[in-house]
């Protein structure tokens, strides 16, 4: 992937875009966060940052805005750089089209990932430089002569540490690191470049790949809206029907089905998925007014400490025999 010498805009127009969008955005950010060093968390969640429960609401804007958002300086400069020295050359190789395809659609496979398997506020363009990095290695590996013996060759190992650093990096917690949504992105970047590679060398396989992908995605997009197999799906339904809808039968449904699906995925539990102990402690804090959906809509519950201890039912005494709004505990305690 060599680069011409010519003007970046004119090789280069997606990306040129995309880290012009990136900036504007930190530029409002910072402006209604009154801080340049470090973005406000309801300023975030008011320009669109991922919130899974604003997304089950219908609010599609969850799925594309988060890749344009950062939440601090370090942030957006780690990922502009990285998106200044590697996104012109990717989209001299693979053309602004396809480029595009792949930046987009990692970026948003990312963020469904997340949602549908972490579910705290996310936000960053790391999804899609993520994929970025993902169809480079796949390229790589398919220009080696013979594919059973790709690991021999040194360009293959150094993209594997690479990405193997990544998520090394991500899963030790050294960084506060969204590790699904990288994941996601990488996985999208793997198939996609990997794809228009093959069909670059007129490769049948290679079309059924993209379609493959597309196919892919829009099932991703739906379960990410529709999150019918998490029980803080239902959890969060059980309050809509009670406190919007005042619909029992409703309500009644959804809190079998929390039970029930927090049971099923009871053995991956190290996942992040609640337990049946966790879901009734859910629906428990909603009976007591502790929780609802307010609350659950809140940028700053989303945040990993104050979700953590609200789904181990983590209350403390005298707020559960006050029966203060969590709201209030909320307020009390941001940052």
């Amino acid at each position: 992937m060599a680069r011409a010498n010519t003007s970046l805009v004119s090789i280069a127009p997606f990306t040129m875009a995309m880290l012009a969008i990136n900036v504007a955005m930190y530029g409002v950010s910072a402006w209604q966060s009154h801080d340049f060093m470090t973005m406000n968390s309801d300023v975030l969640a008011a320009l669109g940052a991922s919130q899974r429960e604003r997304l089950w609401q219908g609010d599609w804007l969850r799925l594309i805005a988060p890749m344009f958002l950062h939440g601090g300086l370090l942030h957006i400069l780690m990922n502009m750089n990285f998106l200044w020295r590697a996104g012109p050359d990717a989209e001299l190789y693979f053309g602004s089209p396809n480029y595009g395809t792949i930046y987009l659609l990692s970026g948003a496979t990312g963020i469904c990932l997340s949602q549908i398997l972490g579910g705290h506020m996310a936000i960053g363009a790391s999804g899609s430089l993520c994929g970025i990095m993902g169809a480079h290695a796949a390229v790589v590996v398919l220009r080696v002569p013979v594919l059973s013996q790709a690991w021999r060759s040194s360009a293959v190992r150094a993209e594997a540490f690479q990405i193997g650093f990544l998520l090394v990096i991500g899963f030790l917690g050294v960084m506060n690191i969204d590790n699904w949504g990288h994941i996601g992105g990488l996985a999208m970047g793997l198939f996609l470049g990997a794809s228009f590679e093959l069909w670059r060398n007129r490769k049948p396989i290679g079309r059924v790949g993209v379609f493959t992908a597309l196919i892919f995605f829009a099932a991703l997009i739906c379960a990410a809206r529709w999150t019918v197999f998490n029980p803080v799906y239902h959890a969060f339904k059980v309050a809509v029907a009670k406190e919007e809808d005042h619909d029992a039968a409703a309500e009644k449904e959804h809190t079998a089905e929390a039970r029930k699906w927090a049971a099923t995925w009871a053995p991956v539990h190290f996942l992040g998925v609640m337990n049946v102990a966790e879901t009734d402690a859910v629906l428990h804090a909603h009976e007591l007014g502790l929780w609802n959906t307010e609350v659950a809509l809140d940028p700053y519950f989303m945040m990993v400490g104050v979700k953590a201890k609200y789904r181990r039912g983590d209350f403390t005494d005298s707020l559960v025999e006050s029966r203060a709004s969590l709201r209030s505990y909320l307020e009390a305690n941001r940052p």
